[in-house]
């Protein structure tokens, strides 16, 4: 996954470096390997340990409309898992992947639908 993300900085020569995911990468990097590499990575961004590209709320989003749509998944913030950890717990016990996404990701989701055109869904959906 590295290599993606390394592959995903591009330089067109007269400003700054521009950092990103292009959509087609992502919408191929749907391995499972790939997936649970990000998220991974957005679930590092909470603790400020993630690859420079999730940071960025577009890639971010992208990420959770690909893992929408490939996984049963249910996104969360560090502090619904704190808050309300029995209802995540349920949500694992009953086959969901739990995501753990920035607060300004996850404040975006409803509003979003995923690359298939279904639903985001977060907590509040479970």
């Amino acid at each position: 996954m590295g290599t993606a993300w390394r592959a995903a900085r591009r330089h067109d020569g007269g400003g700054p470096v521009r950092v990103g995911l292009p959509r087609r990468n992502l919408d191929a990097a749907v391995g499972e390997g790939a997936r649970d590499a990000v998220a991974q990575d957005l679930a590092d961004s909470v603790r400020g340990k993630n690859h420079d590209e999730t940071a960025r709320i577009d890639v971010g989003l992208h990420a959770c409309k690909v893992l929408n749509a490939h996984d049963r998944v249910v996104f969360v913030t560090a502090e619904q898992m704190f808050l309300d950890g029995g209802l995540v717990a349920r949500a694992r016990d009953d086959g969901y992947r739990v995501v753990v996404v920035p607060d300004t990701v996850a404040q975006r989701l409803p509003r979003l639908k995923d690359i298939e055109g279904n639903a985001m869904f977060d907590l509040n959906e479970y």
